[in-house]
């Protein structure tokens, strides 16, 4: 017979008999839509068992890998466990901590979520302010040409400037997040070729983020389209 799909995914040689079964039955759940409660003595490799057979369901099916615990222990054996799968099988898999954890101007979630609002409105503001500044300078070159219609249509383009300059004024005023501005107006496409590259912890995150003044947090969320696996504390599902 040949070996079931699900071994690609296993990063040794050769699974424990107690691991082996233990994927079977679980993959079987898997495709049957059952749940699954198992338990096994420390070292007996619990968490190869799970993840497995479900990154091989959810490969299949176009779905994410979700694993919640409140133990650090486990979350680091899941890390561990996934950085061994990745270097035979390639997998995309964010690993978060709270945000509190995580942030590098220390606010709650409630004045981070005001800073995160104030920031996006400024970095649209700027955007149009922008878009408005290089549309007026098209239009002041068409009339110049002698264009009258490009003359009049610079002119509404003028007032919808300044009314977004003021804008920005008020804008500019409040608090705002440098980090997460940083993330919303610069070239980000590094972070997530080197996130993906292993399987990042929290921790490296966060130092990553902090040498660039970059918000690594906001940036994981940006980060979970299309992964395979996310390992998270599960307050991140319970709590609202």
């Amino acid at each position: 017979m040949s070996d079931p799909a699900y071994l690609r995914f296993f990063p040794y040689e050769e699974p424990y008999p107690n691991q082996r079964e233990a994927m079977d039955r679980i993959a079987n759940a898997l495709s049957r839509g059952q749940d699954v409660l198992f338990e096994g003595a420390p070292g007996t490799g619990k968490t190869l068992s799970a993840l497995v057979p479900a990154l091989e369901y959810a490969r299949e099916h176009d779905r994410t890998v979700v694993i919640t615990t409140n133990v650090h222990q486990q979350m680091r054996q899941f890390v561990e466990d996934a950085r061994a799968i990745t270097r035979t099988e390639p997998i995309r898999a964010v690993v978060f901590k709270g945000k509190s954890s995580m942030c590098h101007i220390d606010v709650d979630y409630r004045e981070c979520q005001t800073l995160r609002d104030a920031t996006r409105s400024l970095v649209e503001s700027e955007s149009d302010r922008a878009e408005l500044e290089r549309r007026q300078q098209e239009l002041l070159a068409e009339s110049r040409e002698g264009n009258d219609d490009a003359a009049a249509a610079r002119e509404a383009v003028m007032e919808e400037l300044e009314e977004v300059e003021s804008e920005l004024e008020e804008v500019e005023s409040s608090n705002v997040c440098d980090r997460y501005h940083a993330n919303l107006t610069r070239d980000t496409d590094a972070f997530f070729e080197w996130l993906f590259e292993d399987v990042r912890t929290p921790e490296e995150v966060y130092e990553y983020a902090d040498e660039r003044g970059l918000c690594g947090y906001e940036l994981l969320k940006e980060g979970m389209e299309g992964v395979d696996l996310v390992v998270c504390n599960y307050h991140h599902l319970l709590d609202p």
